[in-house]
């Protein structure tokens, strides 16, 4: 079976794989809500017109700088 990211001729695919531009390191990690916070995560994201990814780290983000604030 060929390689995904090969051509018919063996060749590499350009634009195939993961995008040059990502510096910053990722890891997934995975957490259990009760239903009506999912639901709320939903509506308060959409209202801010951020993906649910989005909307988690700027709230992590602003959590991090004020408790930070806080122990200085």
């Amino acid at each position: 079976m060929e390689d995904a990211q090969e051509g018919r001729l063996g060749r590499k695919v350009p634009s195939a794989g993961r995008p040059k531009g990502i510096k910053i390191p990722y890891k997934t990690i995975s957490m259990r809500l009760p239903e009506e916070y999912v639901d709320k995560l939903h509506i308060a994201a959409e209202k801010s017109g951020l993906s649910i990814n989005g909307f988690m780290k700027k709230a992590i983000d602003s959590e991090l700088e004020r408790t930070s604030e806080n122990n200085a």
